[in-house]
């Protein structure tokens, strides 16, 4: 119960000091595994609750991967009631569908990146993206997609460049 209070305190207080127009969990599906679940996912509900109950502008995204409707469901649906949640499937469709330093591209994905993903109901709840912190440096051999884009591996150039805005506009244009 401590730790609860002191989460539900602490944006609490981020939002009556600071005036902050959100909150951005982490890992939220390590939050609702065994032996852990039901605390974890009670912690979500009330986190989104007080939110929802104190500041209904604040918004709340989970970082969930792989995407599950129960995130996004009110908790008076059972939910975690999170607004909205980070979207892999549209980051793996946008990165087909703009060349990288190969040449190779697959614009069939431009279609995809239109339609709501599986299990969401309404395109807000997705959250997409083309980058986020994990993907800003390179562990694992996982380079910024800036480097990728390259017409030579690892060396940025204006077409590098090019294929960002144009992977911008892209993300910009997609509900």
């Amino acid at each position: 119960a401590g730790v609860d209070d002191y989460f539900a305190h602490s944006a609490l207080h981020w939002l009556e000091e600071y005036h902050v127009d959100g909150f951005r969990m982490d890992a939220v599906a390590y939050m609702s595994q065994p032996p852990h679940e039901p605390q974890g996912w009670a912690l979500m509900q009330r986190f989104n609750t007080e939110l929802e109950r104190r500041y209904r502008d604040a918004v709340t995204i989970a970082e969930n991967f792989p995407l599950q409707g129960p995130i996004v469901l009110p908790v008076a649906a059972g939910g975690a009631g999170f607004d909205t949640q980070y979207n892999g499937i549209f980051r793996g469709n946008l990165r087909n569908a703009i060349p990288h330093n190969t040449g190779s591209s697959y614009f069939g994905s431009f279609p995809a990146l239109m339609t709501p993903s599986p299990g969401l109901t309404a395109g807000h709840q997705s959250f997409n993206y083309v980058e986020l912190h994990d993907d800003a440096w390179d562990i694992g051999n996982n380079r910024r997609w800036l480097v990728d884009l390259a017409p030579t591996p690892g060396v940025i150039a204006d077409s590098a460049e090019a294929r960002m805005r144009l992977t911008l506009g892209a993300l910009l244009l997609t509900p």
